[in-house]
This record gives structure tokens, C-alpha cells and sequence, in this order.
């Protein structure tokens, strides 16, 4: 201390000052302090939510993928049930087709035997017929 208490209790109101600075400011500081650990908490509660919703968003995309692909394989193995039942009933179709152009054959054959012994036993009548009349006229021609 001086001689002088004016300037004495300049300076010890400085001080006093000086100490309130130092004392806001480390409140201050403890108060931006916590202001940004409650931010960075708040941040990383936001991002834990954020991820835990990607994660909810990828599973199920993840999911819709998975089904999709089933569907489409359900898909493709019904048409491809699809295409054998059409495979068959076109080879049914073939084999009935066959069956019909053979007994048609069959059919045709006998037609043609049949008309082959009609004419033939047609010949054979009016031949027989003939050698009756020669027979007849030979009978005749020795009676006259």
C-alpha cells in the first residue's frame, strides 16, 4: 500500500475488478463448458438416433430386397410350370393328332381294301356271268 488512499483504493477497486473478470469468466467458462458438453451430448444422441434409423431403413431395405428376389423367383418358377403345362398339352395335342392321322390311314387302307374286293368280286361276278352265258350259248348252239 501508498501513502496515497486514494490511489490505494483506486487499486483495490481495480483488483476487485480484476477479480470479478477472473471469477465471470471462469464462470463463463464453466458455463460454456457444460453448454457445449450438453451440445455434444445432445449431437450424439442425435446421431445414435439417426444411425439406429439407417440401420432400421438398410434392414429393411434389406428385406425388401430379399422379398423381391423371392417374388421373383416364385415368379419365373411359375412361369416356367406355366410354360411345361403348355409343353405337354402341345405334345398331347401331337400324340392325338398322330393317333387321328393313323387310324385316318387305317381307315383310308380299309377303304381301299374294301373297294379293291368289291371290284374284285364285281370282276369275278361278271366274268362268272360271261362264262354262264358262253355256257348258256354253247348249250344252245348244240341244242340248235
Amino acid at each position: 500500500m501508498t501513502n496515497n488512499p486514494q490511489k490505494d483504493e483506486h487499486d483495490l477497486d481495480a483488483a476487485r475488478r480484476k477479480l470479478e473478470e477472473t471469477e465471470e469468466m471462469s464462470l463463463n467458462v464453466a458455463k460454456l463448458l457444460a453448454e457445449n458438453r450438453a451440445r455434444e451430448e445432445r449431437e450424439h444422441e442425435i446421431r445414435r438416433k439417426t444411425e439406429g434409423k439407417l440401420e432400421q431403413i438398410h434392414k429393411a431395405a434389406r428385406q425388401r430386397g430379399e422379398e423381391m428376389r423371392i417374388r421373383q423367383r416364385e415368379l419365373a418358377n411359375k412361369a416356367l410350370q406355366e410354360k411345361e403345362r403348355h409343353l405337354e398339352e402341345v405334345k398331347r395335342r401331337e400324340a392325338e393328332k398322330r393317333r387321328h392321322f393313323e387310324e385316318t390311314k387305317r381307315f383310308a387302307a380299309d377303304k381301299l381294301e374294301r373297294e379293291r374286293r368289291l371290284e374284285e368280286a364285281r370282276r369275278l361276278t361278271a366274268e362268272r356271268r360271261r362264262n354262264a352265258d358262253r355256257e348258256q350259248e354253247r348249250k344252245s348252239g348244240r341244242r340248235d
